[in-house]
């Protein structure tokens, strides 16, 4: 029996002004639940007012921090958003 293994590849655009900073440090910037530039990312859909009131809590604790990955290295639009117009770097881990 033989095993297929899959290697998974993962993108993440920086604008130019972090290139640097991850190059010298290896940090990345993350974004905080609750604080992304869409504003339906990170809202998942409750049916329950308990559950709802719960993610806020979680949201306003400040504390869970996501990156943003993609499957595609070549999306324009990610170029033009996340990658600083084309300027910056796409990391791939």
């Amino acid at each position: 029996m033989s095993h297929e293994v899959k290697l998974f590849r993962f993108y993440h655009y920086i604008k130019a002004e972090y290139v640097e900073h991850f190059l010298r440090t290896g940090l990345l910037k993350v974004t905080q639940l609750g604080h992304s530039n869409d504003s339906f990312e990170f809202r998942p859909a409750f049916t329950s007012y308990g559950v709802e009131n719960e993610w806020k809590k979680i949201i306003q604790g400040g504390e869970p921090c996501v990156i943003c990955l993609s499957s595609r290295m070549s999306s324009p639009a990610m170029w033009g958003h996340y990658g600083d117009k084309g300027k910056g770097a796409c990391l791939v881990f």
